[in-house]
């Protein structure tokens, strides 16, 4: 007969019985015997982890398995916080979803604060002198109300903008 396995509890419980007493509450629906019992099917792996183990002893398929499984059928995330049950392995890379639903609603922290920072990397590489929040002048040879650049030629204001075709700032005329 195999060794005993240690359950959570300290009671004594062969091996060989363990993965399917978890498999049975996975199949009713008992998180709490299921999650007893991933805890069993983990215990000796916690044991294993040594310099020279081999690789097939450090990745538990058996409890990383059912923890997919009752994962992915029953949304239920382990009970147990290890590295023995990598989250993208048991969730399948589940990624998170829109960051913002329909017409806007259900919106994400994270979509709010990734929207802001991205308007404001837009305005900082985009904030050009006629639309600066200061109005400051490089040049007071002219009467333009927007913030003049060194004339171009006779006859300009001297005003650039990416958002206006020159010919319009030439046709501007003071207030």
């Amino acid at each position: 007969m195999r060794d005993p396995v240690r359950d959570v509890a300290g009671r004594a419980r062969p091996s060989h019985l363990a993965p399917r007493l978890t498999l049975r509450a996975l199949a009713a629906e008992g998180r709490g015997a299921f999650d007893s019992g991933l805890g069993d099917l983990l215990l000796p792996h916690t044991a294993l982890h040594r310099p020279g183990a081999s690789p097939s002893s450090l990745l538990p398929l058996l409890p990383l398995g059912l923890a997919a499984l009752a994962y992915r059928t029953l949304g239920w995330a382990p009970a147990l916080q290890t590295d023995y049950l990598p989250h993208a392995l048991v969730t399948g890379f589940e990624t998170r979803g829109p960051r913002v639903g329909g017409f806007g609603r259900d919106r994400r922290p994270d979509a709010v604060a990734a929207l802001a920072a991205a308007l404001e990397a837009h305005r900082e590489r985009f904030r050009v002198a006629d639309r600066a929040e200061t109005r400051t002048p490089r040049s007071t040879s002219t009467s333009s109300p927007w913030p003049a650049t060194p004339a171009a030629g006779a006859g300009t204001s001297g005003s650039e903008s990416p958002y206006l075709p020159q010919r319009l700032l030439e046709a501007a005329e003071p207030f």
